[in-house]
């Protein structure tokens, strides 16, 4: 329940946005479901029944269809070395690339581990400079990742029955 009146004593108060609701899940909810997007963040939705993929672009969503939802005959590149058929001949070459050649074109410069994608480098990066980029408006926990940081909001939540 979302209004622009002045919340009934016994409802629960979202801490990032105006949204009220009538009992502390309900704030749970919208918080793990809608405050951690930003406006149009994900406009572009999937119309494949029972299917709730969104995306941020045309061309995700485009994607996302054509691996889901077509048949794999429809994907004009087949790997060479395997059974995945690929969109266009990018996504075909760094599969080949990373997955048959095991190349790793992403190096850390704190270890000496490599990394096939640069998500993974950044991610390993965080371990070393102990930075972490995701943090709860509300108190002062901060995570590696978005996930962690939901998991910590929902374990506050429900042990506390209010919205850390």
């Amino acid at each position: 329940m979302q209004t622009d009146r002045q919340p009934a004593a016994n409802s629960h108060i979202c801490p990032l946005c105006p949204y009220v609701g009538q009992t502390a899940d309900d704030v749970l909810k919208h918080i793990c479901k809608a405050a951690p997007k930003k406006a149009g963040d994900k406009r572009y939705k999937c119309t494949y029944p029972n299917c709730s993929y969104q995306g941020r672009r045309k061309s995700a969503l485009k994607t996302h269809i054509i691996y889901r939802h077509r048949p794999a005959k429809e994907r004009p590149f087949p790997c060479p070395k395997c059974s995945l058929r690929c969109i266009n001949r990018f996504y075909l070459e760094k599969h080949v690339d990373r997955v048959h050649r095991n190349l790793k074109p992403f190096h850390c410069e704190h270890c000496s581990r490599s990394f096939s994608s640069a998500t993974d480098l950044r991610n390993n990066t965080y371990t070393h400079t102990g930075e972490k980029p995701f943090r709860c408006p509300s108190v002062s926990t901060d995570a590696l990742r978005k996930q962690a940081l939901r998991s910590t909001l929902l374990i506050n939540t429900l042990k506390n029955r209010k919205v850390c």
